[in-house]
């Protein structure tokens, strides 16, 4: 086997259908092996593990290390332009774009679409809730940060409560969930809010204002809020003073609901304990670790198309009636409503229609497919092909699965190669679920967790049957650092393209450059 240089993540899925294919279309000329040596092709991921991190955590990822600096690595990078960085498994399973449709099949659909959106605003308008707002209230995602927010002593407010007796609530607080959007401003001291919109549960807006900041302003991102200078000549109101209202208007026994709601709390500067985030209630139709853009959701989920009138940018009264009603959907169908899978997890089996998806060609190739799996991931795909799914709970399951999927293969007889699809997800659940990596405690619980991959990882490898190609994938980094600096580039574009955008650069490089490890068991 021969290692040539560098290659983009999609490039593995060329390989993959040659290695499975009888009269591949394509050759592969940056590594060579005679494929009709393998019975297996075992490709084996683990999302977030990058180059990057294999070397910074050398002594714990002993393994993996050793077959990175062997010869038998090569550098895989994610998709992305220069500052940006995609997911690379999508690109190696998607294999085609979906047919466009005829004119005669978009008239269809968009007849269809406007038959939903009336039965859809039908059934907001009723009302007939079969669960409470409050049962979908995340306190685990939220108490961290609001609780950072009260030891800052940056100036947040608290809602009190309604029976209180210092505050007096004037606006009849029947209603028990407000929906809550802000516009912002780039400041010297990053994002400051320019103008506020609240709605109450009956989509009436009781609270609109422009917003002084308390700093200068760099980017009235104008484009985006269609706020002018002009508007701003007439804003009169500080955050102290909307501060002061809100905790007049919203006790802190409601629910309070938007969309990425948490960045309009940060700039509010405003404390409050029942939040509903549509951002996190609902997941990215296409990569489950994103989160979905409200204009999306309201098209999927509404039928109706918003944040249309680009020159004017976007309208807070009709982002915040659309957080709300996005609430009550889930309110009226319940948990599951709007979910593909588990945040957490992306299910990359389930994206993409037959003749989309690479597995899907393999299971046409007439090879025997085998995936090592979480349920969440697995559970729409082995109905829909014939596939032989080993279900786990984490990963220190995988190795026994392994065993019982070579065991499988023993007593088949198959068109050979056998294909093998296993992929970690402890490390994946870690980053999503920590807010300072860095931390002395975190830091060594992630040594831990990589501790065990590797050693996973290993007891694989000494099971592996002879005449056999493993794929060990390792793709881009989590991109936690990659997104605070996009968001210091939304905070502050002039700061930015004079200090960081070099940076930003050189950390989207880096979280991208992954690697593709090639074992060949003889």
């Amino acid at each position: 086997m021969e290692k040539k240089f560098s290659i983009l993540s999609f490039q593995l899925q060329d390989l993959l259908l040659w290695l499975i294919e009888e009269n591949p279309n394509k050759e592969i000329n940056w590594i060579k092996f005679n494929k009709k040596d393998f019975d297996n092709i075992i490709f084996i991921t683990c999302d977030d593990l990058n180059q990057k991190l294999v070397f910074d955590y050398k002594d714990q990822l002993q393994t993996i290390y050793k077959l990175m600096t062997q010869g038998t690595a090569i550098n895989t990078y994610s998709p992305g332009r220069e500052d940006k960085c995609y997911p690379g498994i999508p690109s190696i399973l998607k294999m085609k774009q979906k047919k466009k449709s005829s004119k005669k099949e978009k008239e269809k659909e968009e007849t269809q679409s406007i038959q939903k959106k009336e039965e859809t605003d039908k059934l907001i308008q009723n009302k007939n809730f079969k669960f409470k707002a409050d049962s979908f209230i995340n306190s685990n995602q939220t108490s961290d940060f609001f609780e950072q927010c009260e030891k800052s002593n940056l100036g947040f407010v608290k809602t009190k409560s309604f029976y209180s007796q210092e505050t007096n609530f004037p606006y009849d607080s029947k209603s028990k969930i407000f929906a809550i959007d802000c516009e912002m401003c780039g400041t010297e001291k990053g994002s400051e809010v320019t103008k506020i919109c609240i709605i109450d549960d009956n989509f009436r807006q009781i609270y609109s204002e422009l917003v002084v900041p308390d700093s200068p302003i760099r980017d009235l991102r104008t484009r985006f809020s269609g706020i002018t200078l002009e508007d701003m000549s007439k804003a009169r109101k500080t955050l102290k003073d909307v501060q002061e209202d809100i905790l007049k208007i919203i006790p802190s026994e409601a629910c309070i609901v938007g969309h990425s709601i948490l960045h309009d709390f940060l700039c509010l500067k405003l404390i409050h304990t029942n939040v509903l985030d549509t951002a996190a209630l609902y997941s990215h139709d296409k990569v489950k670790e994103f989160h979905p853009a409200l204009k999306r959701l309201s098209e999927k989920f509404l039928f109706t198309p918003i944040q249309q009138n680009v020159e004017k940018g976007h309208n807070p009264f009709e982002d915040a009636t659309t957080s709300l009603k996005l609430l009550f959907l889930k309110m009226i169908h319940g948990p599951d409503f709007g979910i593909e899978n588990d945040n957490q997890l992306r299910s990359y089996f389930g994206n993409y229609e037959e003749d989309e998806s690479l597995i899907f060609e393999i299971i046409s190739q007439k090879r025997e497919l085998y995936l090592i799996d979480t349920e969440m991931v697995l559970k729409r795909f082995k109905i829909r092909t014939q596939a032989y799914p080993f279900i786990v709970t984490k990963d220190e399951e995988i190795p026994s699965k392994f065993e019982e999927v070579f065991k499988s293969i023993q007593i088949r007889k198959s068109n050979k190669p056998n294909f093998i699809w296993a992929q970690f997800q402890s490390l994946k659940q870690f980053f999503f679920s920590v807010f300072d990596d860095k931390h002395p405690t975190v830091k060594n619980r992630l040594e831990l967790i990589l501790t065990r991959i590797d050693q996973y990882f290993s007891t694989i490898l000494e099971m592996v049957p002879k005449n056999s190609l493993i794929i060990f994938y390792l793709p881009e980094g989590n991109g936690k650092e990659l997104n605070q600096l996009k968001q210091e580039k939304e905070a502050d574009q002039i700061k930015f393209e004079s200090t960081l955008k070099n940076k930003l650069i050189q950390v989207a490089q880096e979280t991208k450059k992954g690697a593709t490890i090639f074992l060949q068991v003889d």
